[in-house]
């Protein structure tokens, strides 16, 4: 919202995320800007997969072993998210909506304190980023069912496509915008310097420790992207009629 209203000269930028430009916009009863209009895109930056984890007792190494299971508990399983209508909210429902299964959702706040629910099996599935869950991963306190793409860090982790589930392939992505009407030149100048940052071997390292892939856009790229992520995610908000009365934020 700062940023949103911002005197255009580069000198106040944002960080923005899937969540904030194509989620939270739509669960809103009143948004305090509008993703697309009051904001110049500069660049994605990275991009994040999401993990699809379950408590180590779990029956199936992955989610196509396991999804005889689901349906044969279906309607009697929890699963999490860090809150409701985030992401992980979203992408779940969507899932399941494929799998043909139903599950309870337990929207918790913030992914921290799901783990222990998790690992004491109180859910049964989450969907979160590499960056908080792979330690546990590996070291054997809960498994991976399926990323949403390949990830270099689990390799042994097939894909949600590989388990027969076409469109649900969600990605968090980060990017840079300024305020509207931010002037060409300017844009470019910060798009310099972080093609710069991100073609160093410590720009690189950074996002890396987070579970973050570098990836660089073009402003068109970028504005294309954030609108094919709303008209997404805005069907499955719709179909599970989701829309806060008051004002939020969706993490």
């Amino acid at each position: 919202e700062l940023v949103a209203r911002a005197t255009p000269d580069g000198d106040t930028l944002a960080t923005v995320t899937t969540c904030t430009h194509a989620v939270a916009p739509l669960l809103l009863a009143k948004p305090r800007f509008d993703a697309q209009r009051d904001f110049t895109p500069i660049s994605i930056v990275g991009n994040a997969p999401y993990l699809l984890l379950a408590p180590a007792s779990f029956p199936g190494r992955t989610l196509r072993e396991g999804i005889d299971w689901l349906r044969s508990q279906s309607g009697k399983l929890n699963y999490a998210s860090s809150g409701t209508g985030t992401l992980g909210h979203l992408i779940t429902e969507a899932m399941l909506g494929g799998l043909k299964v139903k599950m309870t959702h337990v929207p918790v706040k913030g992914a921290g304190p799901v783990y222990p629910e998790l690992m004491a099996d109180r859910v049964t599935l989450f969907f979160d980023n590499p960056g908080a869950s792979t330690a546990l991963v590996r070291a054997g306190k809960v498994r991976a069912l399926a990323v949403s793409r390949p990830l270099p860090a689990l390799p042994d982790v097939p894909t949600l496509i590989a388990a027969g589930l076409k469109g649900v392939d969600p990605v968090f992505w980060y990017g840079v915008v300024g305020p509207a009407g931010l002037p060409a030149g300017v844009v470019e100048r910060i798009r310099a310097e972080l093609v710069r940052g991100l073609g160093s071997a410590s720009g690189r390292g950074d996002l890396a420790g987070f579970g973050v892939a570098p990836e660089l856009s073009t402003p068109a790229e970028f504005a294309a992207q954030t609108r094919a992520a709303i008209a997404r995610w805005g069907r499955v908000a719709r179909a599970l009629a989701l829309r806060q009365a008051r004002t939020a934020t969706a993490t």
